[in-house]
């Protein structure tokens, strides 16, 4: 939980008061970015912890009154948006895996553990957190429940592309880490670097357009890409909404649907189902058995029926569209 001066909440748990001035000085440096507290016993952590609710705590593992395990399990039922680090003289890294596997425990490191490790990891930690936070956070009531109906991805960003808020099943795609993901700031960014450079392309042009944007992301874990659309509900707004789709998931759009909602041929249908599948134009072609040239020509009348002059235009509009269906 952040400080009304913006600086985030570091809380230094240890026995040894020594301990703690060799962190003050080392880490002096980030008294700009972080608000930090020293705990010599356990027992007063956990006092502090209920009050002020840090965004990480660094515990030391062998403490009287209480460990550094006993102490994690507490703050997790106290401050559950809490990460812990564990610091410990111990070498006994089985033990540091359970602690790590057990979900109390954010990274572990064995002292004496160099400054800029341990800075590192705390900014690891409160990344991690920043990702958390935004996954899980509630837009609110009947809101959130319409969010989470929805067999679509859904994610609000702002202006700087970090993540305002998401539902459930955009929420399980950040998750894996697999095509997109959210930096150590809370930007959203894709996997390859290409695809990232893709994603801020078509937001500057949602954004001076406001014409729907659409895109393919690659998803190397699980080899199927995922189709994006950038939205705004709002033109006045700079805050954005993308809506993700997994074609493996739910299959092509019905050309069906395609030609009722945009009135178009039941063959212009099928060849932009299978565009809003991801092949490019020629691979669609061969998928509805017609030649490059007639399908050029369908695209043609497609563009004039629906208002979009480029592919990625027509996709996006499509899949803004019917993205529920």
């Amino acid at each position: 939980m952040k400080e009304p001066s913006g600086k985030n909440k570091i809380l230094f748990v240890d026995d040894v008061a020594m301990v703690h001035e060799t962190h003050k000085r080392a880490l002096r440096h980030r008294a700009d970015d972080w608000d930090m507290a020293f705990e010599v016993s356990a027992l007063s952590a956990l006092d502090s912890i209920s009050k002020s609710r840090p965004d990480v705590a660094v515990v030391d593992l062998m403490m009287p009154e209480m460990n550094g395990v006993q102490l994690a399990a507490a703050i997790r039922d106290r401050s559950p948006g809490t990460q812990c680090i564990m610091l410990t003289g111990s070498t006994d890294f089985d033990a540091a895996v359970a602690l790590i596997n057990d979900g109390n425990v954010f990274r572990f490191y064995v002292k004496p553990c160099p400054a800029a490790r341990l800075e590192a990891g705390i900014e690891d930690a409160l990344a991690a957190g920043r990702q958390r936070t935004a996954i899980d956070q509630p837009t609110g009531g009947a809101e959130t429940a319409a969010l989470d109906a929805m067999n679509v991805g859904v994610l609000a960003l702002d202006s700087d592309r970090k993540l305002l808020f998401t539902n459930r099943i955009g929420g399980q795609v950040l998750s894996t880490k697999d095509g997109l993901f959210l930096d150590p700031v809370g930007a959203l960014r894709a996997t390859r670097a290409g695809d990232s450079e893709a994603l801020n392309a078509a937001l500057e042009d949602l954004l001076a357009s406001g014409v729907p944007q659409g895109l393919t992301v690659e998803r190397p874990g699980t080899g199927a890409p995922l189709h994006i659309v950038a939205t705004q509900t709002d033109i006045q707004s700079d805050r954005v909404f993308l809506f993700l789709r997994d074609p493996a998931s739910f299959g092509r759009i019905p050309p069906a649907t395609i030609a009722t909602v945009f009135s178009l041929t039941n063959a212009e249908a099928r060849l932009v189902s299978a565009l809003a599948a991801g092949l490019d134009l020629d691979d669609a072609a061969s998928d509805c058995g017609v030649t490059k040239s007639t399908a050029r020509s369908y695209l043609k009348q497609v563009f004039a029926k629906t208002g979009a002059s480029r592919q990625a235009e027509l996709v996006a509009r499509v899949l803004n569209a019917i993205v529920v269906a």
